[in-house]
């Protein structure tokens, strides 16, 4: 993953630099120095990871809400 779409993942899932660094327990000046090297191999399937839990967490909320209704 090149850093530039890591940028791009961060802005769609409005998350700052500081907040992945402290979802994954990373110090922020080391995640701030991939800017001028590689981003560790990790990175790319973390972000595919969270941007899946993320959609499943919606479906899950509409399927309560709907499963309220029901009731």
């Amino acid at each position: 993953m090149q850093y530039n779409a890591f940028k791009e993942f961060l802005d769609r899932n409005e998350l700052s630099l500081k907040e992945f660094s402290e979802k994954t327990n990373l110090s922020y000046s080391g995640c701030n120095k991939w800017k001028y090297s590689e981003l560790p191999v990790w990175v790319e399937s973390w972000c595919n990871l969270y941007e899946e839990n993320k959609k499943l967490q919606k479906i899950k909320e509409i399927a309560l809400t709907l499963n309220k209704e029901e009731l």
